[in-house]
């Protein structure tokens, strides 16, 4: 093998080099545990999603944009998203980990927005979603949270 005198060059050519034996049995592995239906699902959305990228339709830079396309699909191909549990009890057990971090004194509403009570406006597309509680007698009558 040569020897290679420039340290970045020799930095990017063991990259590569590493690269290569390690990416090419996982992308051998990828293409076995897929079937042809959801390789052609998981490349249609990586279509969609860098158009989507491309168009303008993001809050992300471009750039930053089609790395996560790419993040995605090279996940799905992998088989990352294989067994996601979206069962309702995983996910109200999510919604309501949420609240394990907030102040005792507001703990009581903030569960009661992961239950999905109140007001709900916008969405993660519009760059937001706003939830509004009005409280009940009872909380009105609480102390105060000072900011």
């Amino acid at each position: 093998m040569t020897s290679i005198a420039n340290p970045h060059a020799r930095r990017c050519a063991l990259a590569l080099a590493i690269a290569t034996t390690l990416g090419l049995p996982l992308l051998a592995q990828a293409g076995s545990g897929t079937t042809a239906s959801s390789r052609n699902e998981i490349e249609r959305a990586y279509r969609h999603d860098s158009a989507e990228c491309r168009a303008g339709h993001t809050y992300d830079a471009l750039d930053d944009c089609l790395y996560e396309a790419r993040s995605v699909r090279r996940d799905a191909l992998l088989g990352k998203y294989d067994n996601v549990d979206e069962s309702e009890s995983t996910l109200a057990a999510n919604e309501m980990q949420r609240c394990e971090r907030v102040p005792q004194e507001v703990l009581a509403q903030c569960l009661s927005l992961a239950r999905g009570e109140g007001l709900r406006e916008g969405s993660v597309r519009d760059g937001a979603v706003l939830m509004e509680l009005t409280p009940s007698q009872e909380l009105a009558q609480s102390p105060q949270v000072r900011p």
